[in-house]
């Protein structure tokens, strides 16, 4: 009897799943943002000055792996290559805006 009753479960389990009930949303992918046009993860720039952050896999600062780059008046980076976890950094380019 127990078996039996683990057998309709299952059999109404799987009947479920094929009418479309339960499982993941097929959509749900295509509801996914697009994290490349994501504004709240990218650096921060005042604004107020227009430089490059250059990040390095080397303490010499030979090998360049990513860069950040701020314009006046632009309040997020825009960036180049892969800056995070990049152990070594410099600026270059610092000019004040008017």
């Amino acid at each position: 009897m127990r078996i039996q009753s683990i057998m309709s479960g299952a059999v109404l389990t799987v009947g479920l799943m094929l009418a479309g009930c339960g499982g993941m949303d097929p959509t749900a992918e295509a509801q996914q943002p697009d994290l490349a046009t994501r504004k709240d993860e990218l650096p921060p720039c005042s604004g107020t000055e227009e430089y490059s952050r250059v990040f390095y896999s080397d303490p010499g600062f030979t090998n360049e792996v990513g860069r950040w780059r701020c314009y006046c008046g632009e309040g997020s980076a825009w960036i180049s290559g892969q800056w995070q976890g990049a152990p070594y950094s410099r600026y270059e380019d610092e000019l004040a805006c008017f």
